[in-house]
């Protein structure tokens, strides 16, 4: 088991200017990127921003990006698709599953999560030569994630000569690295941290009396409570998701006509 900051620092000095931080500006990647601008203040930052944002979020990303300086690479919605034109096209986005099938270019992610974030990604590594990522994943976030790391540290060595283990491995159909160097820490790690070194935090984390312990897309259906969750902060947009799961259901969120589809969100929060 590699110590976090060791790994970044032996990340960063592998590659360089080739590598960079993939940053949801939430409590988790800010630990890894904190760590990494220590030793490569214009290390690239890259930012997925789906469209469907907490717009708290929005708004942490530009503080931050000024307060750190950050060299922020965004992304957006692969060829003018979003989350609203998948949620037609293939429904709610369902919880990835270990033993969901693979398909060519997908894998077992939600199709939206594929146009919003993962084609967008792979379309700025090209563009980037970013040849490695470090992220903020941890194994206890979720059982699939646990099970990641588990198959990993199982790989042995790889072509380049450096051992494959949970925290670091080169992940073929991405094309690149990956490293996690806080795969092994829990959630009283990552507060530790963030308070020992006064780092700032998402609102998300704070509205709604604690709610919500991720700041991913905000109308993201893939996760067991999201019910008990977006029906408490904002149930106009569960009332409309509700909805779109059940269409013979009235619609309980009213939506005017000429609204663009992309600018939903923003009519019902």
């Amino acid at each position: 088991m590699f110590e976090a900051e060791n790994l970044v620092k032996q990340a960063i000095e592998r590659y360089g200017d080739d590598i960079a931080v993939a940053c949801s500006f939430g409590k988790d990647s800010m630990v890894v990127l904190h760590m990494a601008l220590k030793h490569k203040p214009n290390i690239k930052v890259l930012f997925h921003d789906t469209g469907v944002e907490f717009p708290e979020t929005i708004k942490f990303k530009e503080k931050i990006k000024k307060l750190w300086k950050l060299n922020l690479i965004e992304t957006h919605p692969y060829k003018g698709m979003n989350f609203w034109k998948c949620l037609e096209k293939y429904g709610l986005p369902h919880a990835r599953t270990e033993s969901s099938k693979r398909k060519k270019g997908v894998g077992s992610a939600p199709r939206c999560c594929y146009y919003l974030k993962e084609k967008p990604a792979m379309i700025v590594y090209k563009e980037h030569k970013i040849r490695a990522i470090i992220t903020g994943l941890m194994k206890c976030e979720s059982r699939n994630r646990a099970l990641l790391i588990t198959r990993m540290d199982n790989k042995g060595d790889s072509k380049d000569n450096i051992k494959f283990c949970g925290q670091r491995y080169y992940a073929k159909t991405w094309g690149i690295w990956k490293y996690h160097p806080i795969a092994h820490w829990k959630d009283e790690d990552v507060w530790n941290y963030i308070k020992k070194n006064k780092i700032p935090v998402n609102q998300v984390y704070i509205k709604w009396d604690g709610l919500y312990k991720r700041c991913g897309c905000l109308p993201c259906t893939a996760y067991l409570d999201w019910e008990k969750k977006l029906s408490k902060s904002h149930p106009k947009l569960y009332r409309l998701l509700k909805q779109k799961e059940h269409p013979s259901q009235r619609l309980l969120t009213s939506i005017p006509p000429s609204t663009e589809v992309q600018g939903i969100l923003e009519v019902i929060l």
